[in-house]
């Protein structure tokens, strides 16, 4: 995936992760929680960078939330199907089962 920046704002940098932490498997459940405690500790020191759009970060991080939490329960609706319905409708549209999903009484 691509981003298109405007030319008037250079692009934000953010330190990157180390490298251990984040690449190949983990050889314990202790080697795999000390990665998990870095990647976190990681993610908090880029959380508060300036320039980071936490309302996108958010919302991002809730469809992927969603989305697995669909595909554990079953259904066959993904991320892209999600998000059109979530995002792509206009009030009074109906939403489809992917979109009642995360309605009150929504679609089991």
């Amino acid at each position: 995936m691509s981003v298109l920046l405007h030319p008037d704002h250079p692009a934000p940098s953010w330190p990157a992760a180390p490298g251990w932490a984040v690449t190949g498997r983990a050889a314990d459940s202790e080697e795999a929680a000390f990665r998990v405690g870095a990647a976190l500790a990681h993610l908090q020191g880029v959380r508060t960078q300036p320039g980071l759009p936490l309302a996108l970060w958010r919302d991002r991080l809730a469809l992927k939330a969603a989305a697995a939490t669909v595909r554990l329960s079953g259904r066959a609706e993904g991320l892209a199907e999600l998000r059109n319905a979530l995002c792509l409708s206009r009030p009074g549209d109906p939403l489809g089962p992917a979109g009642e999903i995360g309605q009150p009484g929504g679609a089991r």
